[in-house]
């Protein structure tokens, strides 16, 4: 891959994992595209200073499994209205670095976006996420948490929304890294404590149930 030390008549910063580059040049941006690991942890934003046909940022990154983990890039490109809640995002992956690198290009010197024919719409996938993440991330507390809930004094299982201490556990599934809980009431491993942040309530039990289990 070539570097060149070019700078687009629009301007970008360029933003990775830890990273933040400041009116970035083409070549920065190859680098950081060569240097991007095979973990989506890790990424290269484009983002211009002045939107380009809507279009707020640029995003590579590697795929999540579950989508299109076969191959070795995830672009996706997220648009904005009047509004950052007013938004659009589609998504491709690809395997073709050549197609990466041209996608990039396009973007960074000529300011213009690629034909979009064959990116996912995400749009609404997306809305879902912002809107639940609270859900999202509290479900990462119910597995490998043992050590977690014994310093809770309350927990709740949120397959049958009953609310207890973890004192009543009794079953425990082994895992790498440590155990999860069994629900003493319903038998399921759905248990999150007050450690995880969020409300033992019955009302946030009864919204990761509907997320979760419907």
């Amino acid at each position: 891959m070539r570097f060149v030390r070019r700078r687009s008549r629009v301007g970008f910063d360029l933003l990775g994992y830890q990273k933040y580059t400041k009116d970035a040049t083409l070549g920065q941006v190859y680098h950081a595209l060569a240097c991007l690991r095979e973990d989506p942890s890790d990424f290269v934003r484009l983002v211009p200073h002045h939107k380009i046909s809507g279009s707020v940022y640029l995003h590579v990154t590697h795929p999540l499994v579950g989508f299109g983990e076969e191959d070795r890039y995830l672009l996706e490109f997220h648009f904005e209205k009047d509004s950052p809640e007013d938004f659009r995002h589609f998504r491709v992956a690809t395997s073709d670095l050549r197609f990466v690198v041209g996608v990039i290009t396009k973007y960074f010197e000529r300011a213009r976006l690629p034909s979009l024919r064959g990116w996912r719409d995400v749009t609404a996938i997306l809305r879902e996420e912002i809107e639940n993440a609270d859900l999202i991330d509290a479900h990462t507390f119910s597995t490998n948490h043992r050590s977690q809930l014994a310093q809770d004094t309350v927990c709740g299982c949120f397959n049958c929304g009953k609310i207890f201490s973890p004192g009543e556990i009794q079953r425990w599934i082994e895992d790498p890294g440590d155990e999860t809980a069994v629900c003493p009431y319903c038998g399921i491993n759905a248990v999150i404590g007050e450690s995880c942040g969020y409300p033992i309530t019955p009302e946030f039990l009864a919204r990761m149930r509907r997320y979760w289990f419907f």
